[in-house]
């Protein structure tokens, strides 16, 4: 039976309370709980390393862009009643009710931030916490001893990091980000603006049409040149699939330009759009991107299975969790398997509730964290893709 290390009964009743953690004798991880904010894949990082029961996850899904108020709370109170009502089937009533006393201050604080698709809460051992989520996620209680984060890791999945470069006949923007939050990059290369010289130089009205093609192709030609060069400088976001929005003139350059290897690129006049505009834009080409990904490590799964480097199947998937040498995860979406952990934790027992006493909710979600933790992908497909297996590894060589 694991140990339950019970947190402080009080909670303070004011909003400052959510900025509060609990207090635990030299842990080895700690989240904090802040005011409503997005997740981001520092805090997925902190969540999956926090271990130690009763760790309990809480999701509720919201309207997005909806003002927080009693309704959400009542919904939210509900389930903390039930995550009351499994913890007392192992300890008393009295401990069960200390150990979610910190949803309280979490509940709390939410009321009148505004909402994403969904809300996490988090109460462990270790610290609280509540996060605006941007995917859809079913509602449910978790108890665990660890939380439960593959909801959060599909989230992050499905919105990576990216960046969207807005390009004109003479400008250029770029900017970076997450999700439905993008930031302008300024730096000494950017933003660009050459519409001046431009304009100048085409005062110049003797020249001849055949002439003044040739000559603003060229100029076109070292304008997108020079824009890669400034996006290439941008080190901190190199990397990160490129959406480039441009008018069809300079979008055909862009496609020929081999500094820029855009994922994706959006025919328009785009420079004068809002922000909120531009992640709708660049949606498409992010989910093509995700897609390509997608199709890439099915691919190198087929080629694994014939090499002999995959594992098919929870079991399997989960030695190889086990032993660290899992290099890609592939995982149906929709999967989740209770069970038991039986030899030490090295094998699997299916279990076909997950709220009885020492089943863990969702296999699947440990062995997420246990590849992420030794820095391996993972990939999330539709539902179906891998059949019955429904979920695959791709094994490191050895």
């Amino acid at each position: 039976m694991l140990t339950v290390v019970p947190p402080p009964s009080s909670v303070l009743p004011n909003r400052e309370a959510a900025v509060a953690t609990l207090a635990v004798p030299t842990p080895r991880h700690r989240i904090t709980a802040a005011i409503l904010r997005d997740l981001g894949p520092d805090d997925l990082r902190a969540l999956q390393a926090v271990t130690g029961y009763p760790c309990i996850s809480i999701f509720l899904p919201t309207a997005p862009d909806l003002l927080l108020g009693e309704t959400e709370q009542a919904r939210s109170a509900a389930l903390v009643q039930q995550a009351i009502g499994r913890l007392e089937v192992e300890m008393s009533p009295e401990d069960a009710a200390a150990h979610v006393a910190p949803f309280d201050a979490l509940i709390a604080c939410v009321a009148g931030q505004r909402s994403g698709e969904a809300l996490a809460f988090f109460v462990g051992p270790e610290g609280r916490a509540v996060y605006r989520v941007a995917t859809p996620i079913d509602e449910r209680v978790v108890i665990d001893p660890t939380f439960a984060t593959r909801d959060l890791a599909r989230v992050l999945y499905l919105n990576p990091p990216y960046r969207v470069l807005v390009l004109g006949n003479a400008t250029a923007r770029l900017y970076v980000g997450i999700g439905q939050r993008l930031r302008e990059v300024r730096s000494s290369e950017l933003p660009i603006d050459r519409r001046v010289t431009v304009a100048q130089q085409d005062r110049k009205g003797h020249r001849l049409e055949a002439e003044r093609s040739t000559k603003e192709r060229q100029m076109q030609g070292a304008f997108v040149r020079k824009v890669a060069v400034a996006v290439a400088a941008q080190v901190e976001s190199a990397g990160l699939p490129l959406i480039v929005l441009a008018p069809a003139a300079v979008a055909s350059v862009v496609k020929k330009e081999p500094l820029l290897e855009p994922v994706h690129v959006v025919s328009g006049s785009h420079e004068r759009v809002p922000v909120a505009r531009l992640v709708e834009l660049a949606r498409p080409g992010l989910d093509a991107y995700l897609g390509r990904e997608r199709q890439r490590a099915l691919e190198r799964l087929d080629l694994a299975v014939r090499q002999r480097r995959s594992a098919l199947g929870v079991h399997h998937v989960w030695t190889s969790a086990k032993r660290g040498d899992i290099d890609t995860l592939i995982v149906d979406e929709a999967f989740r398997y209770p069970a038991w952990t039986t030899f030490g934790g090295q094998s699997l027992v299916r279990a076909f509730t997950a709220e009885m006493p020492d089943v863990l909710d969702d296999a699947v979600d440990e062995i997420i964290e246990m590849v992420q933790r030794v820095d391996g992908s993972v990939i999330f497909v539709p539902a179906g893709t891998l059949g019955t297996d429904h979920i695959a590894a791709i094994r490191l060589r050895r």
